[in-house]
């Protein structure tokens, strides 16, 4: 995964859904293979913002413990949040956690024209 602020691929790629592409807590993620698919697929640009409230069902950008940053469907509980492997190739395995950071929330996919 090609984790950068990239303010050319969101003026460049981003659709009207995106209100305000000034806003300096978005950022763009290129999926650069196809681990992640079907729902992440290799050239898929993921527009993310640090802003975003989380919401129950939402795909986020997180760093679990000392795991690599991932994408992860988060559930919220009254406990805390429970984050799920997105891959279908992946098991389905939900997990609380209590050592997490959320980087940012998935705003949008774009699909890179080649």
């Amino acid at each position: 995964m090609d984790i950068s602020l990239r303010p050319s691929l969101l003026q460049k790629h981003t659709p009207q859904k995106i209100d305000n592409l000034q806003d300096d807590s978005l950022f763009s993620i290129e999926i650069s293979n196809n681990a992640l698919s079907p729902e992440f697929e290799r050239g898929i640009i993921c527009i993310v913002s640090a802003n975003e409230n989380v919401c129950d069902g939402d795909i986020v950008l997180v760093k679990i413990k000392e795991y690599p940053i991932c994408f992860r469907r988060v559930f919220i509980r009254v406990n805390g949040f429970q984050f799920c492997n997105i891959s279908l190739e992946s098991e389905i395995n939900i997990t609380e956690c209590t050592e997490y950071v959320i980087i940012g929330v998935l705003l949008n996919k774009i699909n890179r024209l080649k």
